[in-house]
């Protein structure tokens, strides 16, 4: 159900080393709230400057499409790059950006968060499908109207996202499935889950 998520990551990375590897862009840079985090870079993988990265969602195939992608991070300022090459390596997803050429300027990058600018994303082709980033922070109500509080955060499962609902009786996990989910306002800013009590 939900295709992205737009989630804070914690950086370790060497902001002056990592500067200048990466050399400002000529063109505007999207503000924040015009991005959409899809992954952080996680550490270095082979010997060509290639890294690892964690997306925020596995079936994101956005960085294999976008033009450019910014990276960002504490003490980093934001930054365009191109990618090379994105792709799955057995279980791990590895990207190859322009300009990192070996592991010890790869290293300089770990942890800094990848985005593009929400005008990159695809149209959601199905009713029933929505960015993350329009769902978070919107009220959850159980089928009798109830309020069980607002949605925290969404993270994928093998088999589907699961909603992390926080309010006033503690936090509720909620399967993003049909079966629980009865309906997605993002007019009212709601949502309404099918929920029995913990």
């Amino acid at each position: 159900m939900a295709r992205d998520a737009n989630i804070a990551r914690e950086t370790t990375t060497s902001p002056a080393g990592a500067e200048a590897l990466i050399p400002r862009s000529a063109d505007p840079i999207p503000e924040e709230s015009d991005r959409v985090a899809l992954g952080t870079l996680v550490k270095p993988w082979g010997v060509r400057g290639e890294q690892t990265v964690m997306l925020h969602n596995p079936a994101s195939d956005l960085l294999e499409q976008a033009a450019a992608v910014y990276l960002a991070g504490d003490g980093f300022p934001v930054r365009a790059v191109t990618v090379r090459r994105a792709r799955w390596v057995g279980k791990r997803y590895v990207i190859h950006l322009e300009g990192i050429e070996n592991p010890e300027d790869a290293e300089l990058l770990r942890g800094l968060e990848l985005s593009v600018a929400e005008a990159e994303l695809p149209a959601l082709g199905d009713d029933d499908e929505f960015y993350v980033r329009d769902l978070i922070g919107l009220d959850v109500v159980d089928q009798h109207g109830e309020v069980l509080g607002t949605l925290h955060d969404v993270f994928p499962t093998g088999s589907n996202d699961v909603y992390v609902v926080r309010g006033p009786r503690g936090e509720a996990l909620v399967p993003a499935t049909r079966e629980f989910v009865l309906e997605v306002d993002l007019a009212r800013k709601r949502i309404q889950v099918h929920h029995e009590e913990l």
